[in-house]
């Protein structure tokens, strides 16, 4: 599927859903809150624009972003149905979809939205901002391109994504884009007080779980003593 493996700039993306009607959002195996916000604020807006739209992960849902709109929507790939595009969010590798890329290399028309400097480019579009803390930031300005109504519950989707790869902003990886981005999602209505009730602080930084190293929200977190380290890199 690599016809065109290079980064390219968002406004592709914007033609390529404009010139389209019929789209699966993929999520990574292992869905995180920026994975499935991300995921859930795209189809959200695809919605809107009178898109036949699905979201698809190799995966369950964890119940804690279950609050999220949409995400009770998601569909496994055995029950998905082939779409003329594809779109895989938050995925720094055609294997990161899982099952889910059997459905990608079928469709005709493809796209890449990511935030990993390892990202290998697999689509015909490919839109990685390695500078961004979560996908999030890449979908917000997808969706600020399209003729799309961009209301409270696509900036609470996306909201979630930032907070939950960031640490709560609390992670090296927040720049001030990301705190630019959350704070004009605040403005467009993202209820963060629902986000801080459905996924609480300690579920967003903690590590002792998986034993010293572990995998939170976008970055490596490895506890020190009383306090933790966290270094940016992504999942």
């Amino acid at each position: 599927m690599n016809n065109t493996p290079v980064n390219q700039p968002l406004a592709s993306i914007a033609r390529l859903i404009e010139e389209n009607n019929d789209f699966t959002l993929i999520m990574h195996v292992s869905p995180d809150g920026d994975s499935i916000g991300s995921a859930c604020a795209l189809r959200l807006a695809l919605m809107a624009m009178g898109k036949r739209v699905q979201a698809v992960c190799d995966g369950d849902v964890p119940r804690i972003y279950r609050f999220l709109e949409g995400a009770e929507d998601i569909i496994k790939p055995n029950d998905a149905r082939i779409t003329s595009a594809a779109i895989a969010v938050d995925c720094a590798d055609e294997g990161r979809m899982g099952a889910a890329d059997e459905i990608f290399a079928q469709a005709k028309h493809t796209a890449n939205i990511d935030h990993h400097v390892t990202n290998t480019m697999f689509a015909q579009h490919n839109a990685v901002e390695a500078h961004a803390a979560a996908a999030a930031e890449v979908v917000k300005r997808l969706i600020e391109q399209l003729d799309a109504d961009f209301g409270a519950n696509i900036a609470t989707c996306l909201f979630c994504g930032l907070v939950t790869d960031t640490g709560n902003f609390a992670y090296s990886n927040t720049t001030p884009d990301t705190l630019f981005a959350a704070g004009e999602l605040l403005q467009r209505g993202a209820d963060n007080a629902l986000i801080n009730r459905g996924i609480p602080l300690r579920t967003r930084i903690k590590a002792q779980d998986a034993g010293p190293w572990a995998y939170k929200g976008g970055v490596s977190a490895r506890r020190q003593g009383s306090g933790m380290q966290a270094y940016a890199g992504g999942f």
